[in-house]
């Protein structure tokens, strides 16, 4: 997983995945949320949106906006780890 920190990082996840994440640049520059771009192989799969104050997740988008059916994404909490 790769977090999205950057207007361009959201252009670019957007032109790839085909879905409108980059509008989302403003609530992640204000610290709201975080973007992520998980990766298999290098290749993006997912696009996900963490609540950063619940870490909660809230959205998580495939290619053109297809959300991942049968799951319910909001019932979920971001865990931290720990550093060694």
């Amino acid at each position: 997983m790769l977090e999205l920190g950057t207007s361009l990082d959201l252009a670019f996840e957007g032109a790839a995945m085909r879905h409108c994440v980059a509008s989302y640049s403003s609530r992640a520059q204000t610290g709201a949320v975080s973007l992520w771009s998980v990766r298999v192989d290098g290749e993006q799969r997912l696009t996900v949106e963490i609540h950063n104050a619940s870490r909660q997740i809230v959205q998580v988008r495939g290619l053109e906006t297809g959300a991942r059916p049968g799951r319910s994404w909001r019932c979920c909490t971001v865990g931290r780890t720990r550093r060694r």
